[in-house]
């Protein structure tokens, strides 16, 4: 049929394309992972397009360790930039990945294509030709219209400021949280509230601590991967316990504080990829008042002045900290619920179709290798050569 083939690569067919920029860096991407995960769990096939987006972040060539599993394993099917692709749902996560031109995509065919909104300030901080250009780089890689799905309500607030014409989802599409649930806290017995600092990536922004936090004997700060304190003093009341980044992951970080401190903004972030992680792991978020719209009773507010004296409060009364753990749980459950993103997904494209796959070449190599016996020319050698 004209169309199976392009030459030079192959025709991959699955029930959903994820395009996103799947490296460790400024971008959510172990929540597309999960999200990814969720999928196939439901018996969708899956394949990851994965991009370099200009406009965001990374720390280079580091793949996030939750999508490389998936992909190593064959859970998931990477495609190269030969193949062409065919599938009901062409999903591209954040829309910053189409701000700067890509240098090569595969092709793809879909019958639906949505691409999220996550980084709201990103967003309406483009003049209208610069929007254009997005739309277009979004409508060409995708392969047709699409239709804009912003993650929360700040998200749609700035979809309505900057690109009023553009179709958007009538729901809001809450990204996917990775289950920490199983983690088991060791910090739960500390004499004093211990405050965390954590990134998925070098290359996601952080921010000193306060001198008044660090003059105060009745906290404990942890940090991981974050940056040396230059102006920083011996002894601390204070002390900053820094933890490399290869020294633990993320999710082993979140078993040693009571709090998480990052210092986020709504309008910039809604949904950060750290709170989300710290609510799944039974950690409380310690979050600017703009995001008490977004996570509720999950979350303590105030700044970095009135963080200390948040913690001490929440680790004198266990029945306040229980009371935001479990508003964590709620949120995760409610609005977080991986049962819904699947049913949004059902009802663009309808129950799976692509017949589960086996790991297989996704596209052509672009060179040829010859293997030569230094020794022989027999089966035995030949054998060797094709092991």
């Amino acid at each position: 049929m004209p169309g199976e083939l392009i030459a030079g690569s192959r025709l991959v067919k699955v029930d959903i394309a994820i395009v996103a920029d799947i490296r460790v860096g400024d971008v959510a991407t172990p929540c597309y992972a999960a999200a990814a995960a969720t999928l196939t769990d439901a018996g969708y096939n899956v394949a990851i397009v994965p991009v370099i987006a200009g406009a965001i972040l990374a720390d280079p060539y580091r793949i996030d360790p939750d999508m490389d599993r998936l992909i190593q394993t064959g859970v998931v099917r990477r495609i190269g930039a030969d193949a062409a692709v065919r599938c009901g749902l062409a999903l591209g996560f954040d829309a910053r990945i189409f701000a700067a031109p890509f240098e090569r995509l595969p092709e793809i065919e879909a019958r639906h294509r949505i691409v999220t909104v996550e980084r709201p300030s990103a967003l309406a901080a483009l003049g209208r030709s610069e929007l254009d250009r997005l739309r277009a780089r979004a409508e060409a890689g995708l392969g047709g219209s699409v239709v804009w799905c912003p993650n929360s309500i700040t998200a749609r607030d700035a979809l309505a400021y900057a690109a009023p014409d553009w179709p958007v989802t009538d729901e809001d599409w809450v990204p996917l949280v990775p289950n920490l649930s199983d983690l088991r806290p060791d910090a739960a017995e500390r004499a004093r509230p211990t405050i965390g600092r954590a990134r998925v990536a070098r290359s996601r922004p952080t921010d000193h601590w306060p001198a008044k936090l660090l003059s105060t004997p009745l906290v404990a700060l942890r940090e991981r991967g974050g940056v040396p304190q230059e102006d920083g003093f011996w002894p601390q009341p204070a002390p900053v316990e820094e933890w490399p980044e290869d020294s633990l992951t993320l999710a082993e970080f979140f078993g040693k504080i009571d709090l998480l401190a990052n210092p986020d903004f709504a309008w910039d972030d809604p949904f950060p990829v750290e709170a989300l992680m710290a609510l799944s792991a039974g950690v409380v978020p310690c979050l600017p008042e703009s995001y008490r719209e977004l996570i509720g009773g999950a979350a303590v507010y105030g700044t970095d002045m009135t963080l200390a004296q948040t913690a001490i409060e929440l680790k004198m009364d266990p029945d306040l900290m229980m009371s935001a753990r479990l508003c964590g749980a709620a949120l995760l459950r409610e609005v977080f619920d991986p049962e819904v993103f699947v049913a949004r997904v059902k009802a663009l494209v309808g129950p799976p179709e692509c017949a589960p796959f086996a790991p297989a070449v996704h596209s052509e190599p672009p060179a040829r290798v010859l293997f030569y016996s230094t020794n022989g020319i027999g089966m035995g050698h030949l054998t060797r050569q094709l092991a």
